[in-house]
């Protein structure tokens, strides 16, 4: 049941208002939903009976940092909200966490729940994604939200050292820009002289997206060392993954924790554009190791980092939710 598109605080007011009404006239077997602006309209829809699950996509307090509030009032807000977060939690029928840090924060308040990860649906890619052909020359490549804390400014500082080494390469982004952020990219690989071997590509549909990443040679996972990113697990790297590209990790537990396990990639500290450069020239240099990384990344997907294993979670939750309800209500 679709709502009026809206942005700002008429999004978070009437369009929680619109959703409420909309929600307690249907007879759902399990209301889901994760914008916290909905918290305590689902208290209310609970109150009146109906399942209702939170799927938590992020550790919601980190805003309180990022926004621009005096710093006096960040962490007792953050407290406060943190405090009404749990306290809906625990009267809701389920929580859900994409990873197990966040499920963690939760698990003590939940009556039940399951992390649900941010993965890819292979049986769709399967059937939609046209896989292009690798570039002929190395790429390095980045995609989803280019950010200030994705660490682009550093991988374009590392482009200098890179092209000592290979003078052929291309250092792409592939996605979405932050206001004038991808401007200021722009003057950057002026100012370092490497505009002609950098490429700023806009966001394309799914399917697409997918498509044009086999293009690249290496995909990057690189975050801030912050709170919003340090146990984060971004959906990039099962993309990567899938698409057999050898990755090159931050060193935090999120993404730390998967390419160790699965040997799909090298962990660096992307803060040091000359760690990016070292990397990077050692998989193009060593094709036989990258590919091998590749392969190993791809076969984890299928095997394990993929929707139809998270979909049985989920399925497995909503039945638990459902007959406790029944039941209860027999």
């Amino acid at each position: 049941r679709a709502i009026p598109r809206r942005s700002g605080l008429a999004r978070r007011c009437m369009s929680s208002w619109d959703a409420w009404r909309i929600a307690r006239s249907i007879d759902a077997d399990v209301f889901h939903f994760h914008d916290p602006d909905l918290l305590p309209w689902m208290v209310l829809l609970k109150i009146m009976g109906r399942s209702v699950v939170y799927d938590s996509h992020e550790n919601f307090i980190v805003r309180f940092y990022q926004w621009s509030l005096p710093g006096w009032l960040r962490s007792p807000l953050a407290r406060i909200f943190r405090s009404c977060e749990r306290w809906s939690v625990r009267r809701f029928d389920g929580f859900i966490a994409p990873d197990h840090h966040i499920y963690s924060l939760f698990e003590a308040d939940c009556r039940d729940g399951a992390v649900i990860r941010n993965t890819h649906d292979l049986d769709r890619l399967d059937a939609e994604v046209v896989r292009q052909p690798r570039d002929p020359f190395p790429v390095l490549y980045t995609s989803g939200s280019n950010l200030p804390d994705r660490h682009c400014e550093e991988m374009i500082r590392a482009m200098p050292i890179i092209l000592n080494e290979l003078p052929n390469c291309r250092l792409r982004f592939a996605g979405y820009y932050d206001r004038d952020y991808k401007d200021y990219l722009k003057r950057l690989a002026r100012e370092l002289n490497v505009s002609e071997q950098l490429d700023l590509w806009d966001a394309e549909p799914y399917f697409t997206h997918f498509g044009r990443s086999f293009r690249a040679t290496v995909g990057c996972i690189f975050l801030q060392n912050n709170p919003k990113n340090r146990n984060a697990n971004s959906n990039r790297l099962f993309e990567y993954m899938y698409c057999g590209l050898p990755v090159l990790a931050e060193n935090l537990p999120g993404p730390r924790s998967v390419v160790e396990s699965e040997q799909c990639g090298l962990i660096i500290d992307s803060s040091h554009p000359e760690a990016i450069a070292e990397a990077f020239v050692y998989l193009v240099k060593h094709p036989e190791v990258a590919q091998e990384m590749g392969a190993r990344g791809e076969r984890a997907v299928r095997a394990r980092y993929h929707y139809g294993v998270d979909l049985k979670e989920l399925t497995a939750l909503y039945s638990r939710i459902i007959s406790t309800h029944q039941a209860g209500n027999a």
